[in-house]
C-alpha cells in the first residue's frame, strides 16, 4: 500500500520545524531567505511562501519587512521570563477624537501577536504620564506605545528610562526630543493644509480657526491653513483665531464652552465682509460644539457657514458621522504600533530604531461643507 506523499510547501516548512524543536534553530534565528529556500528545494516561491505563512499563523516565526524570517522568541524563555506579556498604549485622552480607534486597533493587532494590553490615560499631564511610565517599568510590560502629552514638553527621560529597562517604546503622533525610537507621525500641519485646500476649493477664502489650546500641535495645524490660504492669495486673520482652554484631559470645561460660545458671538458680529464663511476646529468634540452653538446664533451648517473638522476614521456619534473634515486612519497606525513592538521585544529591530512613517490622512465627505452663500 503507497504512502501519499506530503505536498511540497509541508515538507519545507516540517523541515524547518524540526530544526527549530531540535534547538538547530534558536529563538531569534533567522532562517532562510525565500530565495535561498527556493533553491535548496527546488520549487517556486508560492510554494516558499505558503510554508512560511503556515508557520507565522501556527506560531512558529515571525517575518519581518526588509529584514527576513526569524524564529519566534516565546514568553518564558530567556529575559522575556521575566516580562509580563503585555503592551501597553499610553494616551492623553480615551473617549473622543482618535483616540477610540487607536485603542481598539492596537489591542486587536497585541492581540494577534498573542499579548494582552494595558491602556493607560495620562490626561495630557506630564506628571501623569511619568507616573504611568514609572508602573509600567515596574510591572516590566513587553512593549509601550506612546502618545507624548502636549500640554508642556514631554520629557526625554520619560522614555529613556523605558528603553533603560529593557522595554521598547513606539512613538505614536509626534517626536520626543532627543530620543530615538520609531515613530509613527500625525502630520497635524499636513492635517491643517489639506483642510484649507478643500476649503479653498470650494470657494471660501475668510476661515476662522478653532484649535482646542495652545500647544505645538494646534500651531502646526494653523500653520497648514495658512499655507493654504496663502497660496489662494487668502489670510488667516488674527480675530478669526481661537484657542480654547482644554488641557487636562481635554475636558470640556464650562470655561471652555463659553470662550466657544463668545469666539463664535465676536467673529459673527464682525462687519459682513469680515465674517467667516468657514470654520475648521482642530477637534471633534469641539466641532461638535461649534455645530450646536452656530444654531443659537440664528445661522444654520452649512447653508449659512461650513465646518470641517480633525477626526478619525471611525465616527461613533451621530453629529460626528455628519461632520466634513479629515480623517486619520489610526487604525493602520495603531497596528503598525503594535508590530513594531513586537519585533523590537523579540530582538529583531534596535530599540533605537529610525523607522518613520506617518499616519495616513484622507478627506471625509460627510454634510458641512457647501459653497459660501452670497452676499
Amino acid at each position: 500500500m503507497s504512502t501519499a506523499v506530503p505536498p511540497k510547501f509541508e515538507l519545507i516548512k516540517r523541515q524547518i520545524i524540526a530544526d527549530i524543536e531540535s534547538g538547530a534553530l534558536s529563538p531569534g534565528d533567522r532562517i532562510a531567505s525565500e530565495t535561498e529556500l527556493m533553491e535548496q528545494h527546488g520549487v517556486a516561491r508560492m510554494t516558499v511562501v505558503r510554508s512560511l505563512n503556515d508557520m507565522v499563523n501556527e506560531g512558529y516565526v515571525v517575518r519581518v519587512k526588509g529584514k527576513g524570517t526569524f524564529v519566534k522568541v516565546h514568553p518564558g524563555s530567556g529575559d522575556a521570563q521575566r516580562k509580563l506579556s503585555a503592551f501597553a498604549l499610553l494616551v492623553p485622552e480615551m473617549r473622543s477624537g482618535f483616540y477610540p480607534s487607536l485603542i481598539k486597533s492596537f489591542s486587536d493587532a497585541a492581540a494577534e501577536l498573542s499579548h494582552q494590553t494595558m491602556t493607560c490615560n495620562t490626561a495630557n499631564s506630564v506628571e501623569r504620564q511619568g507616573n504611568a511610565i514609572l508602573q509600567l517599568i515596574d510591572n516590566r510590560v513587553a512593549g509601550v506605545a506612546l502618545v507624548p502629552n502636549t500640554h508642556g514638553a514631554p520629557p526625554d527621560y520619560h522614555v529613556r528610562q523605558l528603553q533603560k529597562n529593557g522595554i521598547p517604546v513606539v512613538l505614536l503622533h509626534r517626536d520626543v526630543p532627543g530620543v530615538s525610537a520609531p515613530l509613527i507621525h500625525l502630520n497635524h500641519e499636513q492635517a491643517g493644509f489639506m483642510a484649507g485646500e478643500k476649503l479653498v476649493e470650494t470657494g471660501h477664502c475668510r476661515v476662522a480657526f478653532f484649535g482646542t489650546h495652545a500647544s505645538i500641535v494646534s500651531d502646526a495645524y494653523a500653520e497648514g491653513l495658512r499655507r493654504a490660504l496663502r497660496q489662494a492669495g487668502c489670510e488667516l486673520p488674527s480675530e478669526l483665531i481661537h484657542y480654547g482652554q482644554r488641557d487636562r484631559e481635554l475636558d470640556i470645561s464650562a470655561d471652555h464652552q463659553a470662550g466657544l460660545d463668545a469666539a463664535l458671538e465676536r467673529m459673527f458680529k464682525l462687519p459682513v465682509e469680515q465674517r467667516p464663511t468657514a470654520i475648521f476646529s482642530t477637534w471633534a468634540p469641539d466641532a461638535e460644539l461649534i455645530y450646536l452653538s452656530i444654531s443659537r446664533l440664528g445661522l444654520r451648517i452649512p447653508s449659512d457657514v461650513s465646518l470641517l473638522s480633525i477626526d478619525g476614521v471611525y465616527r461613533s456619534s451621530a453629529i460626528s458621522r455628519q461632520l466634513t473634515g479629515i480623517a486619520a486612519d489610526e487604525e493602520q497606525a495603531g497596528k503598525l504600533a503594535a508590530q513594531l513592538l513586537e519585533e523590537m521585544s523579540n530582538g529583531y529591530r534596535p530599540f533605537d530604531d529610525q523607522f518613520r512613517a506617518s499616519v495616513p490622512l484622507g478627506f471625509y465627505p460627510g454634510a458641512t461643507l457647501e459653497r459660501p452663500p452670497s452676499r
